[in-house]
Formats: C-alpha cells, sequence, structure tokens
C-alpha cells in the first residue's frame, strides 16, 4: 500500500497530477491518488479509510476549491483530513495556487506544515522532506540529479556584449527531435546569458517533439514555435513573464500547457489553433487574455480564469467547440467582441456584476449567460 496519500479537488487534476508525477520521481515509489474522483458510497468510504490508514504522510493539496466549500460536513476531502488526523499521520497543506488558508483551516489545524507548490524552492525542500520522511535513498530522481544535463548545441543566438545576453534566434544546425535550451552559452571567449526565445526562432519546425526552455528566460517572442505541429512537451520556466503573439500558433501536438505563476500577459493568438490541447494552466499573474489566445482550441473541454484577469480579448476563446465549463472572476471588468463565439458545446456562464462591457456576440446565441 502507498506511504503518501494525495487528497485533493477534482477540479484541480490539472494542477495535482503534475506535482504526483514529480514526488513519484523523488521517492520511488507511487502515491495513493483516486484517479477517478471520490464516489459517495460505503464501499468506496473503505477503500479510502484503508488508504489513509497504511499511509505515513497524508498531502492534502489546498487550492481556491476548498476555500469556497459551503457544506465541511459532507465534503470528501475534508473527511479525509480529519480522518487523517485521527489517524496520527503527518499532514502537509500543500497550497497549490497561493489561495491563502481561510478561518476555518486556520482554526482547525494551526500547527500543520504548510508549502508554497508555485515555488520551486518550497517543492524542492518538501521532497528532500519527504525522502527523510520516508528513508528513502539512490532513487531515480536523485540518480538523475547527479547526471549532467546534456544541453543541445548548435542553436543560434544573437549576442548583445553590452548586457553579455544571448537571444536564441534558431533552430541552427540542430538535427535533434527534443532540445534543451542552455542557461547559458559561450562565444568568442565570453560567457552570455540566454534571456529569450527570439521571434520565429523555431518557425515551422513540425519535427520538434520537446523543448525545455531554461530558467533564466523572461520573453518567449512572435511566432517563436509557429507551426511545430509535433510538439507534445514544452516546459515554461518561472522567469517567463511574457508569451508573445503566435508563440505557439498550430501547435496542434500540444495536448496541455503549465503557464508559470510569473507570466502577466498572454498576447495574441499565443496558443491559436493547438487543436490538441484538452486543458490549459492560467496562473493568478495573468492580467489581460489577447485577442485570439486560443481560439480553435476544440478539444479545450474547461477553462478556469483566475482572479488577477481584467480583460479578455477579442475572439480569444472562439470556435473552442469542447468547451462546456467556464469561471469567470469578478476581476473581469471587459470580454471583448466574440470572445467566445463559436463555444458551441458551452450551455450557461456566470458573468459578475464587475463585467461592465461585454460586447456584442461575446457568447453563442445558444449559451444561457446569468448576472450576479
Amino acid at each position: 500500500m502507498a506511504r503518501v496519500f494525495l487528497s485533493y479537488k477534482r477540479k484541480d487534476k490539472d494542477l495535482v497530477f503534475p506535482i504526483k508525477d514529480k514526488i513519484e520521481a523523488a521517492i520511488g515509489e507511487p502515491c495513493w491518488i483516486d484517479l477517478e474522483g471520490i464516489e459517495s458510497d460505503a464501499q468506496f468510504a473503505k477503500v479510502v479509510m484503508n488508504a489513509i490508514a497504511k499511509a505515513s504522510i497524508f498531502l492534502f493539496m489546498y487550492s481556491k476549491c476548498h476555500s469556497e466549500i459551503t457544506d465541511l460536513d459532507h465534503d470528501w476531502t475534508i473527511r479525509e483530513l480529519s480522518y487523517a488526523e485521527k489517524k496520527g499521520k503527518r499532514i502537509v497543506f500543500c497550497n497549490i495556487d497561493k489561495t491563502p488558508l481561510t478561518d476555518w483551516f486556520d482554526f482547525m489545524y494551526p500547527y500543520k506544515q504548510q508549502v508554497d507548490m508555485t515555488s520551486p524552492e518550497d517543492v524542492e525542500r518538501l521532497l528532500e522532506d519527504l525522502r527523510e520522511w520516508l528513508g528513502v535513498t539512490n532513487t531515480q530522481d536523485e540518480r538523475t540529479k547527479q547526471e549532467p544535463i546534456v544541453y543541445t548545441e548548435g542553436l543560434a543566438y544573437d549576442y548583445n556584449e553590452q548586457t553579455n545576453e544571448a537571444i536564441v534566434k534558431g533552430i541552427g544546425t540542430v538535427k535533434e527531435e527534443k532540445i534543451i535550451i542552455p542557461p547559458t552559452v559561450q562565444y568568442q571567449g565570453r560567457t552570455y546569458r540566454v534571456t529569450s526565445i527570439g521571434d520565429k526562432a523555431f518557425f515551422g519546425c513540425s519535427g520538434l517533439t520537446s523543448v525545455t526552455i531554461p530558467n533564466g528566460v523572461t520573453s518567449i517572442g512572435y511566432s517563436a514555435f509557429h507551426g511545430c505541429s509535433g510538439l507534445t512537451s514544452v516546459t515554461i520556466p518561472n522567469s517567463v513573464t511574457s508569451i508573445g503573439k503566435s508563440a505557439f500558433y498550430q501547435c496542434s501536438g500540444l495536448t496541455s500547457v503549465i503557464i508559470p505563476n510569473s507570466v502577466t500577459s498572454i498576447r495574441g493568438i499565443a496558443f491559436s489553433g493547438c487543436i490538441g490541447l484538452t486543458s490549459v494552466i492560467i496562473p493568478n499573474s495573468v492580467t489581460s487574455i489577447g485577442d485570439c489566445a486560443f481560439s480553435d482550441c476544440r478539444g479545450l473541454t474547461s477553462v478556469t480564469i483566475p482572479n488577477s484577469v481584467k480583460s479578455i480579448g477579442i475572439y480569444a476563446f472562439s470556435g473552442c467547440s469542447s468547451l462546456t465549463s467556464l469561471t469567470i472572476p469578478p476581476s473581469v471588468t471587459s470580454i471583448r467582441y466574440c470572445a467566445f463565439h463559436g463555444c458551441s458545446s458551452l450551455t450557461s456562464v456566470v458573468i459578475p456584476n464587475s463585467a461592465t462591457e461585454i460586447a456584442f456576440n461575446a457568447f453563442p446565441n445558444t449559451c444561457k449567460v446569468i448576472r450576479q
């Protein structure tokens, strides 16, 4: 039986599952996690109770969803938390979206360890703690740490001698399908920091399957990965603040994207035409979603817009025909023309009263718009 139990809300699965994978890699064994969602039957309750009883560590994945609980007595995750405390398990509150603990949680669990899962440093400390608590040594994660990262050589750069910064400007002589961009490069005896992915750097590289962008890069330029139809995986570091216009336009192979909480703007057409995209995580640092940013992402089924976004641009999510679930926070004041036009599966949406500018055809005619 698994020694680490992960408790989470189903709405948070896109945030939680990457965390689960990282923990499992670090400790070298699987965690217990409900992959199908909590079902309210006695048989499943027994399974959950048994899993908690046999686990050593209980990780409570806290999010905005928990701050919105109205019936504490009948919420499954609260029941799991209470049972774990009753059984004397080591409990760690893992805050996955920076939502502050409510007064109730502060009062009921004042001494529990809390970890900011949006902080790479805090996550690494938690992984180290887990290894220590479980007595784990020589895991695959630790072996990987001991092996040097093999950065991709042969990329083309532009160099700024005044700032010692380098911009990735093209594929250069690289033939590999998987690219790991180095944080620094040597040129004519000098060391340059890689700080941005330039405009059209990998434009049309359809054979590219994965890209790892190093920490230190602050911007992804115009059409940087435009037409990279084979791209299935991209790692965007927590240093990136802007994703440029059409940066990932028509990257049809992408199935999910995690946008770090350092990003403040997603420019127009940034992910437009990513027809394989089924989930996207927009952090609570983004203040505006640009025109056509996610248009024609026909595989996208749900979108949660964080409570930092003020404006949703023209055609921002138009043509997302599989979109059935949409959450718009009270921070939004402007929903521009045809923002959700063509979202034919969207039957209803709640619009906060703060949204004073809702343009004509912002939503399809078949969608019921509720103001509150």
